[in-house]
């Protein structure tokens, strides 16, 4: 039993069991807890249990296992249940054969009950059934595999306490890991379909201490009123006051599902490392390929509802996506003195919305280059081109398509394990193709920066920026604020401060300073402290 008293204000009492028991294949667990809370306003009860149950008999194993919440939020005068009381039981049978190190087969059927508040009692709102089989093999060590299947159905019982619509749902997933020749050849494959309801989803975006959001709000058409099409990813920290919250809507689409994810890496360094002549040419590269995609569309036909290699985001039937696609080789990725890789990009989103579709997409290729000149200077160098997407049905302000270029070289000097200086230079250009209006902005950044590290001690950081900026339209538009990256025409300012210090084994003080000055704008000082316990 547990208590927490506070006089008059709050009072709680917690009553939990556990138990275990095992004999002769026979197993039992099961544990229990109950809650009673009350303040000035409300009184609370929070009865949740789970058990499971299992015989096993030779090469079987069956059982049941059930779970069971129920949490009531009522007045504390007049008794009336408050909307946020819920409850549910669900119970399910399951049979597998017993564990081995080879294969494992199960079969499974479950039944949940859902309950909601009506003025006094939890009504039964919604009923639904699962049916289940899964499937593991595990024969050799340098393969697994693993594969399930689930069919639910579900029934609205009471219609008029809930907007959730009745639906069959499928989901099936398979899973596939491998890796041969010493590690030279890794491979991981997972692939999920299902299908289901798609909310229309709509944001509200809410204010918090600065620092502590994500987004930040900028008036474009000076009415000093928040519009859904003016926030935008904070570029600096005192900016971050907003964060962007889901609101539940009753509009849903019926869709099919598939999430896929392939990783494939290669490392010929792994067996041919202390070969001679042309093996040993071929060890020094290295290879990482990664596609992951979250596809949903309404499509019914097989080939489009569950095929996770997409057509393009135009087309009208593909309610969400969410992919990305990189690939990259590297040439001597190990190596002390020099090395280089070259990387390929895609990403793209697209999200339905109460306003319409929103997409956006990234694409680029990188060539990055490491060169250590000797045993205390190295440079590095990062080119990237590539193009930049958005596209809104409703907000055609934010409706742009910028082809970039960067290239940012590194010279750093570092004497010792504790002490590492650099200089810094970043020229990128922008260009919004010529239908999306032809903006075009030219960034020049000239930076410097010094770490200085005590092992198990702290860190102490500082960088500083001068950017120039050349752009050739206004400034009061979302595609200002992504070609301009949060700053302004003309000179800009940046600065940095950092120190980190461990007080003890387990407390460590971070305090940080950070400030800019844009060209006809007063300077901005943001400060913050943080204090971090670990036990």
């Amino acid at each position: 039993m547990q208590a927490f008293l506070e006089g008059g204000d709050y009072n709680g009492t917690k009553h939990a069991v556990n138990a275990q028991f095992s004999k002769n294949g026979f197993v039992f667990k099961g544990s229990g807890s109950y809650l009673n809370s009350a303040d000035t306003l409300s009184k609370t009860s929070f009865l949740r249990h789970s058990a499971q149950v299992s015989q096993k008999v030779k090469w079987l194993i069956a059982g049941l296992r059930e779970s069971q919440e129920q949490n009531q939020f009522k007045n504390r005068i007049t008794s009336s249940l408050r909307t946020s009381s819920y409850e549910f039981f669900e119970w399910e049978a399951f049979a597998s054969n017993a564990d081995t190190l080879f294969r494992k087969i199960g079969i499974s059927y479950k039944q949940r009950t859902d309950y909601l508040p009506s003025p006094d009692d939890l009504v039964r709102a919604a009923f639904a059934e699962e049916r289940g089989v899964s499937l593991s093999l595990h024969k050799s060590p340098k393969q697994q595999f693993a594969a399930s299947l689930k069919y639910r159905t579900l029934t609205i019982v009471s219609p008029d306490i809930t907007a959730q619509k009745p639906d069959n749902t499928l989901v099936a997933r398979a899973e596939h890991n491998a890796r041969f020749l010493k590690g030279a050849f890794m491979s991981s494959t997972f692939y999920e379909i299902g299908s289901g309801l798609e909310i229309k989803k709509e944001f509200v975006y809410l204010k918090v201490a600065p620092g502590q959001g994500v987004y930040t709000w900028v008036d474009y058409n000076n009415d000093n009123i928040p519009q859904q099409d003016e926030f935008e990813i904070a570029a600096f920290p005192d900016e971050a006051v907003y964060i962007k919250v889901p609101v539940q809507t009753n509009e849903y689409i019926k869709v099919f599902t598939n999430q896929f994810s392939q990783t494939i890496n290669l490392r010929p360094s792994a067996v041919w490392a202390t070969k001679e002549g042309f093996k040993k040419f071929v060890s020094r590269f290295a290879a990482l390929v990664a596609y992951k995609v979250d596809h949903k569309t309404s499509n019914d036909e097989p080939v489009e509802a569950y095929n996770p290699f997409f057509r393009t985001t135009d087309d009208r039937d593909l309610i969400a996506i969410n992919s990305t696609f990189r690939s990259t080789l590297f040439f001597n990725q190990n190596n002390a003195d020099f090395g280089t890789d070259v990387s390929w990009q895609d990403a793209k989103n697209k999200v339905l919305l109460n306003s319409g579709f929103d997409t956006r997409s990234n694409s680029y290729y990188e060539l990055r280059i490491r060169w250590n000149i000797s045993k205390k200077w190295e440079l590095i160098n990062a080119s990237r081109e590539g193009v930049k997407q958005s596209t809104s049905e409703f907000f055609h302000s934010r409706d742009y398509r910028i082809e970039n270029y960067e290239t940012e070289p590194r010279l750093s000097f570092q004497p010792n394990t504790y002490f590492r200086s650099s200089l810094i230079y970043k020229y990128t250009y922008k260009h919004n193709v010529a239908e999306l209006g032809g903006q075009t902005a030219r960034l020049q950044d000239f930076g410097a920066e010094l770490k200085y590290n005590i092992l198990s001690k702290g860190s102490f950081n500082m960088r500083t920026d001068f950017i120039n900026i050349d752009y050739n339209d206004l400034e009061n538009s979302s595609l200002s604020f992504e070609m301009l990256e949060g700053l302004k025409k003309g000179k800009n300012y940046t600065w940095n401060i950092s120190w980190q210090r461990n007080l003890g084994n387990n407390l460590q003080l971070n305090l940080s300073y950070d400030g800019r000055k844009s060209e006809g704008n007063r300077v901005i000082h943001t400060g913050g402290a943080t204090a971090r316990a670990f036990f």
